[in-house]
Order: C-alpha cells, then structure tokens, then sequence
C-alpha cells in the first residue's frame, strides 16, 4: 500500500484527506476552542470547557467546512473574549445542529431521513427528523436533481429559454468537465424561489454563529435569484458527473475567482466509516477537535479492529474527457470563461453547495456505502466510483463504456479482496502552465473575482 501523503496519528497512520483544505490548522484551533475556559452565566461557577459530549456531528462538520480565518475568529471572538457564557455557546450549537440537518436535508434532498438530536441540560435526547423521498428526483427537461419534489404540490414552472439559450453558448454546448455534447445545464441551487429557498437561507442565521455573519450574507444574497434558470443558478454538465454531483459523490470547489473566470476543482467525496462507531457518545471522542482521518476507511487501529463486510462485486467507472482521453482525477480543474461576469456560475452558490455536501459526507453520506474509492495502486489516484447492480441507468452505463472504449481501456469489475484494499491517496490539482496562480477559496485577493456572484 502506497502511504504517500499520509498522515501519523496515536501511532497509526491516517489517510490523506483531500476535501478538507488546511486540515491541520482547522484541528489546532479547533483544539484551542475545547481547550479554553469560559465564564459561565451562574454567580460563582468558574469558568469551564464547552461541554463536548453536547456536541453532535452537525456542528463538528459545520466547524470542519469553516475556513481557517473564520474558525480563529470564532476562537478568539466567541470564546475568548468573554462576549458570550459558555451556556450561550452550547444552546447556540444546539441551533446549528438543526439548522446543518435542514440545509442538507432541503439542498441534496437526501434519501435518508436527516437527523438532528441533542442532549438536554437534564441528560435526555432530543431528536429531529426531516423526512426526503426514498430517491433524488431528477426531471428530464434538465432541471436539477430533487426540484420535482421539494416544488411539491405548486404549479410547475416555466423554463426560461433564453437564459438557458445563454447558457448553452457560455459552455458552448458541451460539458464544461467532460467537453461532451449536452443539451441542457443543471442547477447549482436546486431550490431557489421556494419554500425550500427560505428555510435554508434561516438556517443560515444560525450557522454564523461558525461561519460568520459575511460569509452567510454572501451566500444569502446569492440565494436571492429571482429565477431558476440564470446563468448564476447553472453550470452545464453531462449525465454521469451531473448524477455524481445530485447524489453527493463529488464536488466543485471554486479554487480561482477572476470577473471573467471561475476554475473549480473536483473533489472526490469519501464517505466516512460508520462502521467504526461503538454506540452514543462514542463518535467523536475528541469532541470538535476529532479527526476526521480517524473516520475514514484507510484508517486501521489494530487495537480497536472491526469486522468488514464483504464488498459486492462493483462496476469502475472512470470519468474521461472527451478532448484528451486522460482520466479526470480528484483534484483536476477545469475552466468557466465569459466576457460577461453577470454569465458566470455564482461562485457563492458554489461554495454553499461545496460545504453542504461536504458536511453531508462528514455526517455519513446518503447511501454512500462503498460507492466511492480511489485507487493507491501504481501512484493512480482517479476516482474509482463503484455502484452495485442495477443502481446505475442503462445510459449512464453505456455513456461510461463508449468513454472506456475511446480511452482504449476496458472496464473490469474488482474483486472482493481489491475492493476492500482500496485506500485513498492524496492527489494534486493539474494546473497546466497557463491556467494562472491558484488561489485557495479562503485566501483569494479581496479585490477578485467578489463581484461576479452580485446581481
């Protein structure tokens, strides 16, 4: 096994996180905010940690997706200057807690119920349980996944064909990853200007608490398009990254922001290992400061050994651009141009999907078991999606072996033993030499690219 990029923890080696930037730094603050003392509201009690078994895998994820600035902030404006009782913490990430399982549940439309739960003052659990459709609806007209049912029992809406006209000739008609030819775009927001709409963009109120108040403005605002099909609101995308995207395998991290250029970067999305977990109170034993590498498959403690289930017999399917036949690794980084940067994907909008689907895969993922991998084998890091038998549509399997056969390779299904041997493997971005300088989405110039996502 190639343990390159792979990180030491008690001893035991952890495997590189790639959808996470700057993980060490977020643990070492993140460590500081459990660490540190705060006053309490009751007349003579000194000060104390904030409690950690209170704390849930919504507010651990919220806490992970934040970006470093907004994480020290947090640190050094919530906790330790005294603004606020440590009681006031707690029931503030209390409210996060529901507010994380009502963006997830409202934006991916997941098939799982999504469940928010705490522990009271008096030691008794509370639960919240938001119900989704067994499956994401995906209507054909190109509409992204999961309108059909959060529109519910309102009147069906008029595509807007002269933005999605616009759109067509932004991307040229063609997958902006794969560069294959593709009728219509997709949502980036698939809820916008309903209920749905609303609920999130009340979510965010509580979610500043972590993130800060800028940042869920900017994703407030972003929320406010006036209409489904604009140019902000859509990114076009063929069936197979599209049905990645919609059932939270993948994401698009914006990773360059100019007035005429948005880059992203796919990010493959390793579900965490529920398997490891013992029983309440036992998922983060670090409180906010867990690891998040110690919950990945890769990550074997010979003193705590689990058993694996067998892996079904699993279908690769690798993800091929059209224009040069090469794999599409995690990491690699494609490119949104327009004159106009009014006709730009919203790069606000890309980002508040970014952290929802990665809080999702922190949470456990929707119906993710085994369903994505990376290869460690031979330094290859492509993404290596498995789906078990009659989980993927007959186009979606005929798509990916016309790429396999134009690449001259030939998909071969892994074996038991190879399937549970798969480890994931750390990757660079590809950058070629004139794609310009890489600007993390934490650290881009102030004066770039922060227009493009305002009406």
């Amino acid at each position: 096994m190639d343990n390159t990029g792979v990180a030491e923890g008690n001893g035991f080696s952890l495997p590189d996180i790639s959808y996470i930037d700057r993980l060490e730094e977020k643990l070492a603050i993140l460590k500081a905010i459990s660490e540190t003392e705060i006053p309490s509201e009751t007349p003579n009690e000194p000060p104390r940690r904030i409690d950690q078994t209170g704390v849930k895998e919504n507010v651990w994820a919220a806490f992970l997706v934040a970006t470093v600035d907004e994480l020290q902030q947090f640190l050094d404006f919530k906790v330790r200057s005294g603004r606020f009782f440590v009681e006031t913490i707690e029931t503030i990430l209390m409210g996060v807690d529901f507010a994380v399982a009502n963006v997830i549940s409202v934006v991916m439309n997941k098939r799982n119920t999504v469940k928010s739960s705490y522990t009271t003052s008096a030691g008794q659990t509370a639960s919240s349980k938001q119900a989704t459709p067994s499956r994401p609806a995906t209507s054909k007209n190109g509409v992204g996944s999961g309108i059909q049912s959060l529109l519910g029992k309102a009147k069906k809406k008029t595509r807007n064909q002269f933005s999605i006209d616009q759109i067509k000739e932004r991307d040229g008609g063609k997958c902006t990853l794969l560069h294959t030819t593709v009728k219509e775009a997709v949502h980036i927001y698939p809820v916008a200007q309903t209920k749905a709409a609303a609920a999130c963009k009340n979510s965010l109120y509580a979610l500043g608490f972590i993130w800060g108040g800028n940042t869920c403005d900017k994703f407030k605002d972003a929320l406010s398009i006036k209409d489904f099909d604009v140019p902000k609101n859509m990114i076009t995308l063929d069936n197979v990254p599209r049905h990645l995207w919609d059932t939270g395998k993948i994401t698009f991290s914006p990773v360059l922001c100019l007035p005429n250029r948005i880059d992203l970067a796919v990010r493959v999305l390793e579900p965490l290992d529920l398997g490891k977990r013992k029983g309440a109170g036992s998922e983060l034993p670090e409180g906010i400061a867990t690891d998040p590498r110690t919950k990945m498959r890769g990550y074997k403690n010979l003193a705590d050994r689990i058993i694996e289930k067998p892996a079904e017999r699993p279908v690769e399917v690798c993800l091929i651009s059209a224009d040069t036949q090469y794999r599409i690794n995690d990491g690699h980084r494609f490119t949104i141009t327009s004159d106009d940067s009014n006709m730009l994907p919203s790069p606000e909008l890309l980002k508040l999907r970014d952290r929802i689907m990665t809080m999702m895969t922190l949470n456990g993922g929707g119906d993710v078991d085994e369903d994505v991998l990376s290869s460690s084998s031979g330094g290859d890091d492509a993404p290596r999606v498995l789906f078990g038998d009659g989980d993927v549509e007959i186009d979606l399997k005929d798509k990916v072996l016309e790429w396999s056969e134009r690449a001259g390779e030939e998909l071969a299904p892994l074996t038991i033993d190879e399937a549970n041997e798969m480890a994931w493997t750390s990757s660079a971005i590809q950058q070629s030499e004139d794609m310009g300088d890489i600007f993390p989405p934490e650290s881009q110039p102030e004066d770039q690219g922060e227009s493009q996502g305002e009406d």
